[in-house]
């Protein structure tokens, strides 16, 4: 009578190959994986773009939104100048940085994602935000007040 199933030199070239195909799926990937966190990153900060020229065609309109306006992230946690009203959108904040809408409508932003460790940066001849490789504490701006 003959054993039947697999000998342990089969089962061995089976888990070989099977190593060989994830060593090689792994890193396209992970890619993909970075390549869509920086995606949804970048999105997420045009879409705090857009709320910031929102609020400020809103306050041309009303008496009771000032100008400028600068938005403080930390910890995904976000802070207003005193007495002015909050920026309008959805999607989730950045983990740190800041936006700061001038006097003359143009918006500046550096919002750092922790997760893609990317800075997503708008200075005021920008028409939209870019990623920049910086640190946490390079992606913040500097000299801004309300």
């Amino acid at each position: 009578m003959k054993n039947k199933g697999f000998t342990m030199i089969e089962l061995l070239a089976v888990i070989v190959i099977l190593a060989i195909i994830a060593l090689i799926a792994t890193p396209v990937v992970i890619k993909t994986i970075n390549n869509a966190r920086e995606k949804a990153f970048l999105d997420d900060a045009i879409t705090l773009r857009k709320a910031a020229d929102n609020y400020y065609a809103e306050s041309n309109l009303t008496s009771n939104q000032m100008i400028p306006l600068l938005a403080t992230y930390t910890n995904r946690n976000v802070t207003y100048c005193s007495n002015r009203p909050k920026l309008s959108y959805s999607g989730k904040n950045p983990y740190s940085g800041n936006i700061y809408i001038n006097k003359d409508g143009t918006v500046e932003m550096r919002l750092f994602d922790n997760k893609t460790g990317k800075c997503a940066v708008k200075t005021k001849d920008d028409k939209e935000p870019h990623l920049e490789k910086l640190s946490e504490s390079e992606c913040r701006l500097s000299g801004k007040t309300c």
